[in-house]
């Protein structure tokens, strides 16, 4: 399951990332320093207003260049580069539209989406290069019999981004033992019903125009009474860029982000290039961007229709390809 933990790796980090070996075309002029300054320890509501305040001024993305590399065992694997898009639902609570599409040598790798029915994975260099898909309506049932290759929720996506907005009637923690950064920590469940801790770490003393946010970690439960909690992943922010959205408003957006899941000992890192903030999609790319389309000469397993499959196989759906 390895190749499709990296699918779900670059799902996850993909949407997080912004600038690095290219040059974006945006975002380069002067705009307001919005960096928080802290007096004291911060309360909980005071970073989720910072998360908010951010989030609510943008409400897409789209990065015309991505680069993306990874690091496994050790050993490096060669560099993609395609093409990022994001664009939040209207309704809150409604999965946002998204697509990476990435290439090597002029030859599709990897096709990774998301819009409000569904999400969807493809790897060509996987052991089962199959174009694998679930509805989110079947996401819950489909997480709780361990068919998906990672713990992941489709939101924590957006909120790596900086693109999510929080409920500040939520139940959070702020720790403040790191000498470096202050931690908003929300402990809750993950798709399987295990206990697992969100963690976002925030900077004590941010450089103007930067992110606040260094890091969004999750944790998960064990039975160590030594070592309570484990590290699943973590989207580390890199470098980011203070970008003008318009109305006066700035917005600071992830620009290269380094995703680490100890348990697989892989590192992935995204850099993002020629970024755009609030980009309009009118209803013909979006409907062309944000839907799966079925790959030639590759199946579409649907993994709700898998759950009566072996534990080591995944069934085929059924249908014909496009």
């Amino acid at each position: 399951m390895r190749p499709l933990l990296v699918g779900a790796c670059l799902g996850l980090l993909v949407l997080s990332s912004g600038c690095g070996p290219f040059n974006n075309t945006k975002g380069t002029g002067i705009v307001a320093d919005t960096t928080p300054r802290w007096t004291g320890t911060p309360k909980p509501e005071q970073l989720v207003a910072v998360l908010n305040q951010n989030a609510q001024a943008v409400t897409s993305l789209e990065a015309q260049k991505v680069f993306m590399t990874a690091r496994q065992n050790n050993e490096h694997i060669g560099g993609l580069e395609g093409f990022l898009a994001c664009q939040k639902a209207a309704r809150p609570g409604t999965p946002a539209n998204f697509r990476l599409q990435a290439d090597a040598l002029g030859s599709s790798e990897v096709d990774v989406g998301s819009n409000s029915q569904e999400f969807w994975f493809w790897i060509k260099r996987s052991p089962q290069p199959y174009v694998y898909y679930c509805a989110y309506t079947d996401f819950e049932k489909v997480a709780a019999r361990g068919r998906l290759p990672f713990p992941f929720q489709p939101e924590w996506v957006v909120e790596a981004l900086g693109m999510a907005e929080y409920d500040a009637h939520q139940k959070y923690e702020v720790n403040d033992t790191s000498k470096d950064t202050y931690d908003l920590v929300q402990r809750t469940k993950s798709p399987r019903g295990t206990d697992v801790v969100k963690v976002i770490a925030f900077r004590k003393a941010p450089r103007p125009g930067t992110s606040p946010v260094a890091a969004h970690i999750l944790y998960e439960a064990t039975n160590d009474a030594k070592h309570p909690y484990r590290e699943i992943c973590a989207a580390i922010i890199e470098e980011s860029q203070a970008m003008p959205v318009g109305g006066g408003k700035t917005a600071v957006m992830p620009s290269k982000v380094r995703l680490r899941c100890p348990q697989e000992n892989m590192e992935l890192t995204i850099e993002l290039g020629k970024v755009q903030v609030n980009v309009p999609f009118n209803q013909e790319r979006s409907g062309y961007l944000f839907t799966r389309q079925a790959l030639r000469n590759y199946k579409s397993y649907d993994l709700a229709q898998a759950l009566e499959a072996p534990a080591n196989g995944v069934r085929p759906a059924s249908g014909v390809q496009r």
